[in-house]
C-alpha cells in the first residue's frame, strides 16, 4: 500500500525524496518551473534519467527561491 504524494512505496530519486521530505509536490514544481509532467515524473522517479543542464538550473533556482536555502545541483545529480 502506498500513500499518495509521500513517495512511499515507489522508487524515488534524490530530487523526489527531497520534495517528499519537504512537503512539496511534483505538480507544484512543474508549475513553478514550467517543466512538463512526463519529464517531472522521470526527474523524481527514474534514477537513470539524466536531465539537460537548463532543466537542472530551473529546478535549483525555484527551490533556492522558495525554500530560502542554498541548494546545489550536486545535491540531486
Amino acid at each position: 500500500m502506498s500513500i499518495r504524494g509521500l513517495g512511499i512505496g515507489k522508487p524515488r530519486t534524490r530530487l523526489g525524496k527531497f520534495l517528499d521530505n519537504n512537503g512539496l509536490t511534483q505538480s507544484w514544481l512543474e508549475q513553478k518551473t514550467g517543466i512538463s509532467n512526463p519529464t517531472m515524473v522521470k526527474l523524481c522517479g527514474d534514477k537513470s534519467y539524466s536531465p539537460y543542464e537548463n532543466t537542472k538550473i530551473k529546478i535549483i533556482k525555484v527551490l533556492r527561491k522558495e525554500l530560502d536555502e542554498y541548494i546545489d545541483v550536486n545535491d540531486f545529480w
